[in-house]
């Protein structure tokens, strides 16, 4: 199992998923998502982090599912 955690604004937020990009979808942040954020991938002891830039973090949890998607799908092979 794949554990996502993001952090938004000093908030945490966690997911888990079988896949990276399951876990990445999991992911739902309470209220507006703008800003910087630190992403975690975790697995098996294995722990990965990337900083993404308030761009990438707004269509990652974009109301528009095409646009949040993609935005999944990008942010995933960042961790491959």
């Amino acid at each position: 199992m794949y554990q996502a955690k993001i952090k938004i604004f000093n908030r945490l937020y966690k997911a888990e998923g079988k896949t990276i990009i399951e876990a990445l979808g999991n992911l739902k942040p309470n209220g507006l998502a703008k800003g910087m954020s630190v992403l975690t991938i975790s697995k098996d002891g294995e722990t990965t982090e990337r900083i993404l830039p308030s761009v990438k973090t707004a269509r990652l949890f974009s109301p528009s599912h095409l646009v949040r998607e993609v935005a999944i799908k990008n942010t995933s092979l960042l961790f491959n």
